[in-house]
């Protein structure tokens, strides 16, 4: 809109119309979701034993006038880390997630959690959370902290969505943190 030629403005116009509706097309968008997510484990029979599931948080929101935990699309995460737990997969859930919000830091999304999974059954004992992290590099250096006097084991489930895999298994690889990744609500 601010440029002085008029060709070239509508040149732009064009192009920025295109672009918009190309990218905000669901379809496409989950075609370019699809290719970018970490390929699913088909078959969990086959799943050995981890020492700890690393759940990575981003997955609810606090509604302060019911006073109750709601839980977004990626959910998921929790839902299969505790049912990997009841089939004996993985010894132990950590719950990676602090306060990502600007207006309501005060409120960790770990403590939240922890109180869901007790009231879903899951036994204190099997329960690990971290609270201090903000986003997922932060969840990798603070997971570090927790895992690396071995007393959780060192074999290490990280389950989190299937577009945000990538991102995650870089964050900690690059604490030298090994895990394996379990793909949780695909596209």
């Amino acid at each position: 809109f601010f440029a002085k030629d008029p060709l070239r403005r509508k040149k732009l116009l064009k192009w920025g119309l295109i672009l918009l509706f190309f990218f905000s097309n669901s379809f496409i968008l989950d075609e370019f979701m699809r290719a970018w997510e970490v390929k699913v484990m088909t078959n969990d029979a086959k799943l050995e034993y981890y020492d700890v599931g690393i759940v990575l948080g981003g997955i609810s929101s606090y509604d302060g006038k019911i006073d109750r935990v709601q839980i977004n699309r990626s959910g998921d995460r929790l839902i299969q880390a505790i049912r990997l737990y009841r089939q004996r997969k993985i010894g132990k859930i950590l719950f990676a997630g602090g306060s990502g919000s600007i207006l309501h830091d005060n409120i960790k999304e770990g403590v939240l959690i922890k109180e869901l999974m007790l009231n879903l059954g899951v036994p204190d004992s099997v329960i690990i959370i971290e609270n201090d992290s903000k986003n997922t590099f932060e969840n990798a250096v603070e997971t570090k902290k927790i895992l690396s006097d071995g007393k959780h084991g060192n074999k290490f489930l990280l389950i989190t969505s299937a577009s945000h895999m990538n991102r995650a298994m870089a964050c900690f690889l690059k604490q030298e943190l090994k895990v394996t990744p379990y793909v949780t609500d695909r596209n």
